[in-house]
């Protein structure tokens, strides 16, 4: 499939890093050194602090034995060309030997900085390869980039051919659908759809915050939303809602009912369970399909969200932001 480079297509790929959203400890906008003096540098001449403060910046920390650091490789330089001239930059940080960086530099063709050497970044506990978005020398979010073959497989959708179906460009559950059963083709055995016709696929309990913005506040119907909150008890000491003991197997059934309006699905991929609704992707902590986390950024927002607009898409943070450099 062909890949377009406008920034539609941009915003789409750069989004599409939410899919494997990870908890992290950093507090938002935590003052950072993205580099510290004395790192050596490739692709461009040495580049002062001072330099990197009145910037919009995608900072990559990477591993280059890695394949899935490889892969992002070319999408990373989409993002630098298409944000070039436009007050943002592309940042690549590793701790490995400069001979291997090099190597790994040349074989994946990056056209953005890339430095060797200690960064405050590199102190907080994030999975690597990991993506942060520094804004004015202040950390606004955290990504991890682990699960990328499923982010490519969305990112190498033709938005366009989406937009001319849904011109104004929301959710819309064709959409979801088709990146769903695309997903299930190309990945075959290493993914397991739990379908929700059975009992067991009711979740016991919900992230408090997910459970009234992503299940209560998406059903339509009164009666639904009175009976959802009849089973589920809100324990706001442990920041879940927790299904109620003993219910019937109607009972049971009719919550399912309501998870599948709602497009409720969860998927395995390898040992890591997800559920899917109409408003994406989420982890799920366990093999029995409890505990869905809404998945918090250092800012409480779902960073790299392709199904938000505004300060929860980094491709408008960096349009908003360029504006008020």
């Amino acid at each position: 499939m062909a890949l377009f480079l406008n920034k539609k297509f941009i915003k789409v790929l750069v989004c599409v890093f939410s899919l494997s959203l990870s908890l992290s400890v950093l507090n938002s906008a935590d003052k950072t050194d993205i580099i510290a003096d004395g790192a050596k540098w490739f692709n461009t001449d040495p580049i002062p602090k001072e330099q990197l403060k009145n910037k919009i910046i995608l900072v990559e920390l990477f591993k280059t034995w890695m394949e899935s650091t490889e892969n992002t490789a070319s999408y990373m330089n989409m993002i630098c060309d298409a944000f070039k001239n436009e007050g943002a930059m592309v940042l690549g940080i590793s701790t490995e030997q400069p001979e291997a960086v090099e190597k790994y530099i040349k074989k994946n063709n990056i056209k953005y900085p890339v430095a060797i050497g200690s960064s405050s970044m590199l102190s907080y506990k994030v999975d690597i390869p990991a993506l942060f978005l520094v804004i004015n020398g202040e950390i606004h979010s955290y990504d991890t980039t682990k699960k990328f073959k499923f982010n490519y497989l969305w990112a190498a959708l033709d938005n366009r051919k989406i937009a001319e179906v849904n011109p104004d460009e929301k959710w819309f559950e064709e959409r979801r659908d088709k990146y769903f059963t695309l997903y299930k083709k190309s990945f075959k055995e290493s993914v397991q759809v739990m379908e929700t016709t059975t009992i067991n696929g009711i979740p016991m309990d919900f992230d408090l915050k997910y459970f009234e913005q992503n299940i209560y506040d998406k059903i339509v119907d009164e009666e639904n939303k009175k009976f959802i909150l009849s089973v589920y008890n809100k324990e706001t000491s442990l920041k879940r809602y927790l299904l109620k003991e003993g219910l019937s197997d109607t009972t049971k059934k009719r919550v399912l009912s309501i998870l599948q309006m709602l497009k409720y699905k969860t998927i395995k991929i390898n040992e890591t369970f997800f559920q899917m609704t109409v408003d994406g992707m989420k982890r799920i902590v366990d093999k029995d399909f409890k505990n869905p986390l809404g998945a918090p950024s250092v800012s409480n927002r779902k960073f790299y969200n392709m199904l938000k607009k505004g300060q929860e898409n980094i491709y408008d943070i960096i349009e908003i932001n360029v504006d008020g450099l």
